[in-house]
């Protein structure tokens, strides 16, 4: 059996945010479920793009937050 990834669809964050509908092609539990964006793309791997508008350094170890406008 042969194993193929899809390849990641670049998605806006306010397309990402706006997305709602999911579905899944099979019925086996190892299937992909999709996501369908407003633009009908149907997508179950994504790279985000957006722009980072803030950096936000919390005292709680050393991990960094981020807000990203959409």
């Amino acid at each position: 059996m042969l194993f193929f990834r899809e390849a990641a669809r670049r998605v806006f964050a306010r397309e990402l945010k706006d997305s709602n509908l999911t579905s899944k092609d099979e019925s086996d539990q190892y299937a992909p479920q999709y996501l369908l964006t407003p633009t009908g793309v149907k997508v179950n791997r994504i790279f985000i793009v957006g722009t980072l508008i803030e950096i936000l350094k919390r005292s709680s170890g050393k991990k960094l937050f981020g807000s990203l406008q959409h």
